[in-house]
């Protein structure tokens, strides 16, 4: 949890949204088809990103972290607008937490990783 946390909170969230690289363009392409591989393997049938909780997917019962205490407020100010980025990032922490008790789902941080 403490190494997700790390990297979701060193991202530029004033620049989520905008192209500064090539490489941007393809971040929300690479977490849909990180997404499709994991529905893939778990024999899931797809679901929207919006409600794609992998540790509920998983059969875990984590509650969604509470950001508030993880991200500045500036930082939870602008996720606000995206209601999106916002769930993702519920779900990558609520998934991290979860892998720290059970690690056998470790591969599936890199879905939500940034």
């Amino acid at each position: 949890m403490r190494e997700a946390v790390s990297r979701s909170s060193n991202i530029d969230w004033s620049l989520v949204g905008t192209v500064v690289s090539p490489g941007d363009e393809r971040l929300a392409y690479e977490f849909f088809r990180r997404l499709a591989s994991f529905f893939q393997k778990e024999n899931i049938v797809p679901i929207s990103p919006k409600f794609a909780d992998i540790t509920r997917l998983l059969g875990g019962e984590k509650e969604l972290v509470d950001i508030t205490t993880i991200y500045s407020q500036e930082t939870i100010e602008y996720m606000n607008q995206f209601s999106g980025i916002e769930l993702i990032c519920h779900f990558y922490l609520k998934l991290a937490s979860y892998i720290d008790d059970h690690p056998q789902y470790s591969e599936y941080i890199y879905v939500y990783e940034p």
